[in-house]
């Protein structure tokens, strides 16, 4: 998921997924389901993304509002769905905050996903 267009850093999100266990599939580009809409927009993104956007929301305040490049995943649990984020780095070239390195399940974020 990008916060901002990953070509020309315009305040776009950007979210790639794929619906399966083959995490290759966006990562690898074979595939997958794009959405795109201007981060400013009024109307609202899928249910579906909601806690995708919410997280790049709160990592852009973290961030100081830095273009993020954030790889997530989302598992069912027993009671709920439970997003993860899975890594993310600053690239110095692009100045992008990048999927660039894994931060191991120790870092791992888990974020239950909240109902909206």
């Amino acid at each position: 998921a990008f916060s901002h267009d990953p070509n020309t850093c315009a305040p776009y999100r950007v979210v790639n997924w794929f619906e399966g266990d083959d995490t290759s599939v966006v990562t690898g580009g074979k595939g997958g389901q794009t959405w795109q809409q201007a981060a400013q927009s009024e109307v609202n993104p899928p249910r579906s993304l909601l806690c995708v956007i919410a997280l790049l929301d709160e990592l852009l305040g973290l961030f100081d509002n830095v273009p993020l490049d954030v790889e997530f995943a989302v598992t069912s649990e027993v009671a709920q769905e439970v997003l993860w984020l899975l890594h993310t780095a600053f690239d110095l070239k692009t100045k992008f905050i990048t999927s660039g390195f894994w931060l191991g399940s120790s870092s791992t974020l888990k974020l239950p996903v909240v109902a909206f």
